[in-house]
């Protein structure tokens, strides 16, 4: 039997470049605007000869450009469900791995989530500020350095899908 919304899925996420436009640039082009707007800068921006559209697609290319000469590669989307009782303790993602060099490459760790509804299951990031917990909910990314230690807490009740994908 053929289970489409899992066919739909590993094509799309398979597929780097629907990856990284459909779902990256548009975060970051949102970013960069709330930056200038954090800035104080975006008033002058919105002023100078140019129109609101052509400043977002700036914006946009600008992004593509920066994930083009930096980010070209991934490693490949992979799907994670972490039923009662699942966890993953502290670790980094990028490392020196004999068993798999691409770990020592990844630069970007990428984790989306696909459902919610479960108990626990935060995803926990360790700064130098202390603990950050990211509590999963439907549709949320998260992006952060591959080289950042977290966990994922234990899942209390139900089941935690997630797919994670790493970007060099």
């Amino acid at each position: 039997q053929l289970d489409v919304p899992t066919v739909i899925l590993q094509n799309y996420f398979t597929n780097q470049g629907g990856f990284v436009l459909l779902l990256i640039l548009p975060l970051l082009t949102m970013g960069l605007l709330t930056d200038e707007r954090r800035k104080g800068t975006l008033e002058l921006l919105l002023t100078s000869p140019i129109r609101s559209l052509e400043l977002t697609l700036g914006k946009f290319f600008g992004a593509l450009t920066f994930f083009a000469e930096t980010l070209a590669e991934r490693e490949g989307a992979g799907f994670l469900r972490y039923g009662p009782g699942g966890f993953y303790g502290p670790h980094r993602d990028r490392g020196i791995v004999p068993s798999w060099p691409g770990a020592e490459r990844r630069r970007i760790a990428v984790v989306i989530f696909l459902n919610d509804g479960f108990g626990g299951g935060v995803l926990r990031l360790f700064g130098d500020a202390g603990a950050r917990d990211i509590v999963p909910r439907e549709g949320t990314l998260a992006a952060f350095p591959a080289a950042t230690l977290h966990e994922v807490a234990s899942v209390i009740d139900g089941t935690r899908d997630t797919v994670v994908d790493w970007f060099y």
